[in-house]
């Protein structure tokens, strides 16, 4: 199954055409792997919540989401 990350068109950007740049981005992909990093003086919170997102392609990105920032 994959997760649509955008509004229902259909023009998506494939992870391979990804860069650091863009903002608005529309994925459809499946979260192959989930992990938190948690605060080391907080265990309670979360720094950080790192996932692997794979495509219909099998392209793959580390997606990091900081909650501190």
């Amino acid at each position: 199954m994959f997760l649509s990350i955008a509004k229902m068109t259909n023009i998506f950007t494939p992870i391979s055409a990804v860069t650091g740049g863009k903002k608005d981005l529309k994925l459809i992909v499946r979260v192959a792997h989930i992990w938190l990093i948690r605060d080391k003086e907080h265990p309670d919170d979360n720094i950080f919540m790192n996932m692997i997102l794979v495509d219909e392609k099998v392209y793959y990105i580390n997606f990091v989401y900081n909650h501190k920032h």
